[in-house]
């Protein structure tokens, strides 16, 4: 989360929740100083797409990323 007008996240999605910058959330990991590394382990944790599934599209936004 980069934004300040967030909203309370589902109990379930509280561990891929990360926030950087001057937002913060109780619970949510920080990350600072542009390391990504938690961010990078909890998506190689996930299960990911499966082969054949739904056709979909996912949309990724950094913000202030050069």
């Amino acid at each position: 989360m980069t934004t300040n007008c967030i909203q309370k996240p589902k109990e379930s999605y509280k561990d891929s929740i990360f926030t950087s910058g001057t937002v913060g959330w109780p619970g949510a990991t920080h990350v600072s100083g542009r390391n990504f590394k938690p961010v990078i382990d909890r998506a190689l944790a996930m299960p990911g797409f499966q082969e054949g599934g739904i056709d979909r599209s996912v949309m990724l936004a950094l913000q202030g990323m050069p």
